[in-house]
């Protein structure tokens, strides 16, 4: 009989980091875009781009903890969650570097 392996601890707040990180992209890239619209709209995005990112961050360290703690599982079962790890922390470096929380950035005026 064939079974799927179970995931490993890691994989939930791995793919909750990834869904955050892209949805944080997401609102940061619509904020840049509402600029021209009516006040208020584009700090609104651009807080609940940050807020979002931050959640992100938070749960991109409890991924890389638990990762961390791989004893208890084979190496083949932290590959998903490592992925998904890296996806959220490339989405949230360019993020970054488009819409600094901080300053001016290169992103759309």
């Amino acid at each position: 009989m064939l079974t799927a392996e179970k995931p490993h601890a890691a994989f939930v707040p791995a793919s909750v980091a990834a869904g955050a990180a892209a949805g944080a992209t997401v609102l940061l890239q619509l904020s840049a875009l509402a600029s021209a619209g009516p006040d208020g709209i584009a700090e609104a995005l651009w807080v609940l781009g940050w807020a979002i990112a931050v959640w992100a961050v938070l749960s991109m360290v409890s991924a890389i903890v638990l990762l961390a703690r791989r004893r208890e599982r084979p190496a083949s079962s932290t590959g998903s969650s490592a992925a998904l790890v890296g996806a959220a922390a490339l989405l949230l470096v360019v993020s970054a570097w488009l819409h600094p929380f901080v300053g001016a950035g290169w992103g759309i005026a």
